[in-house]
């Protein structure tokens, strides 16, 4: 992994100590460096806090804030928010994991596009990536209740109609209002996640004017 890999769109070349994203460099320290190549090369497991102390600082029991600094020196360099992670998933009470699958970057190019397995891994990358990005943001666990709660609901309302000598077309009806009101459900918390990605933008671009 020393020799480079890429996270997504963002090239990380660790014996350079640089993060090239959007055709920039971003230079990161050695120690965060490291950091984010231990991160990178747990598949998306979730690594502890004393795990990341042992590993860069030799001591488990050294400070935490030490992985504080590193975590945020990180995040600058890949440019990711701890409010929406594209990269790296706090886990409260356990650590942090990257959130992106680590692709191989060959000589011939950033990507391995040389044979139909690599084009299958690429695809397979970029499914992963997709997934991950809808993992980070703000749909995922109110689109799972919707779609759990509307189950139930309907399960409840197959059971207790018969009681009530509902006609067989109420339960069509009703699964169909569920059927239309998921993406209504699922549009109106999605406009919410671009207003919190917007504000992110703002502030990250009103920074940099001063």
């Amino acid at each position: 992994m020393h020799a480079g890999f890429c996270l997504g769109q963002t090239i990380v070349e660790p014996n350079l100590g640089v993060v090239i994203r959007d055709s920039e460099r971003y230079h990161l320290p050695p120690k965060a460096m490291e950091i984010l190549v231990l991160l990178a090369s747990k598949d998306c497991n979730v690594v502890s806090r004393d795990e990341i102390l042992e590993f860069g600082w030799g001591d488990a029991n050294a400070s935490g804030s030490n992985v504080t600094h590193i975590i945020s020196e990180i995040r600058h360099a890949l440019d990711d928010h701890i409010e929406c992670p594209i990269y790296i998933q706090t886990i409260p009470r356990k650590g942090y994991r990257m959130m992106l699958p680590t692709i191989e970057k060959t000589e011939s190019g950033i990507f391995s596009l040389g044979s139909n397995t690599s084009s299958e891994n690429l695809t397979s990358s970029i499914w992963h990536i997709s997934m991950a990005i809808f993992k980070s943001s703000r749909l995922l666990k109110p689109s799972a209740a919707y779609i759990v709660i509307s189950w139930v609901l309907l399960q409840v309302f197959a059971l207790v109609s018969p009681i009530f000598h509902a006609p067989e077309w109420a339960v069509k009806i009703a699964t169909l209002l569920v059927i239309i009101g998921f993406p209504i459900f699922f549009g109106f918390h999605w406009l919410q996640e671009l207003k919190i990605r917007r504000r992110i933008i703002l502030s990250k671009e009103n920074k940099k004017k001063y």
